[in-house]
This record gives structure tokens, sequence and C-alpha cells, in this order.
């Protein structure tokens, strides 16, 4: 038998010896843990980020009552605003922010409201989450937050995320202004809800 023969056959039984196989099922065992152990994290941060509390609602969709259709213009011009005329608004676009937050400020003045802003700083720029309140009469130490974010994520217009939260929020905090409701409540209009500041406490408005 040559020598050449020899060193290829040695090579041969190298690559199938005990020893390598065990190496190379713990290397797939390794990989498979690391890829199982991703997706169950990826998943608990999709369902973290989309997953909301309290059950959601399945019944009919009712047709909108007249006072609601009289509404609808108003509506569309606050998504028409903000995804529109201001457009992207977060961080690096901060003038945009800025204006959007005023817009909002200034459409709660013209329901009656005094706004109050929530301002902290993330880096070297000072953001605000801004609320009003209807205090209630019953049980006004009872409160009940009607949210919505008017950041929007980089590269986009934020028409319905969350543009058309911020309408809601805004036509809702128009209807109860002239209501006496038994619970208070608490109209926010959140920043900085977007990555790369969602969840993080020091940065994220409604956190």
């Amino acid at each position: 038998m040559g020598e050449s023969q020899k060193r290829s056959e040695g090579s041969r039984a190298d690559n199938g010896s005990p020893k390598r196989r065990r190496h190379l099922d713990k290397t797939i065992y390794g990989l498979g843990i690391f890829l199982i152990v991703g997706l169950g994290i990826g998943l608990y941060c999709w369902n973290l980020m989309i997953n909301m509390p309290g059950d959601n609602y399945g019944g009919r969709i009712l047709p909108l009552t007249t006072s609601l259709q009289h509404r609808e213009p108003n509506v569309k011009k606050h998504v028409t605003t903000l995804a529109t005329d201001i457009g992207e608004r977060n961080l690096a676009k901060y003038p945009q922010l800025i204006q959007a937050g005023q817009y909002i400020e200034s459409e709660f003045k013209k329901y009656g409201y005094t706004p109050k802003r929530q301002t902290y700083k993330v880096g070297d720029k000072e953001v605000f989450n801004i609320e009003v309140e209807v205090l209630g009469t019953g049980k006004a130490d009872e409160i009940i937050i009607i949210g919505a974010h008017y950041d929007t994520a980089e590269g986009t217009p934020g028409a319905n995320d969350n543009g058309t939260g911020i309408a809601l929020l805004l036509s809702l905090s128009e209807i109860f202004h002239s209501k006496f409701p038994k619970k208070t409540l608490r109209f926010v209009a959140f920043t900085n809800e977007e990555p790369p500041y969602f969840q993080d406490p020091q940065s994220m408005g409604s956190y």
C-alpha cells in the first residue's frame, strides 16, 4: 500500500472517529439551543409590543351616529396635519416632533383645556408628554388614562402609527370636556414610543 493511500485512509478514519462525531453533535446541539432561545426571545418581545390588556371587542361594528359623523372632518384634519403637513416626527426630526406637540396643545386649548407638559430630556434634547384632565364628580381619585403617542418610527409619516390614535384622543377629549364623568379622565399624548426608545424607562414617554 502506498504512503499517500495510507494517509488518505487515515484521514477518513479521523473524520469518522467517535471524538469528532461527539464534537459535531455538540456543535449542532448548541446551535439548536441558540436558535430556540433566540426564537423564544423574539416571540416574547413581539408579544410585549403588541399585546394589550383586557379583552378585544368582538361584537358588531356599529354605524357612526349623527354626532360622530359631524366629527369626521375634524378627525381627518388631525391625521392630515400630523402625517402630511408635519410628517415624520421623532428625535431625528426634532423640529417636527416639537411642532406636533404644539399642534396637540393648540387643539386641547380649543376645546377649553389648559394642557400640562411633562418635560424631560433625552440626550441634549427636551421632549414632553401633554396631558389634560376632566375631574371626576364622584370618584375623582379613580383615574382612567386615555393615551396615544405622537412620535413616529423613522422614515414614516405616522398616519396609522399613531396619527389616528392622536386624532381619536383629541376627539374624545372634545366630547368629554362638557361631560361630568364619575371617574377622572386623563387624556395624555405621549412622546418617544417608537424604537429605539420603546421600553426604555429613561426615554419612553409613557413608561
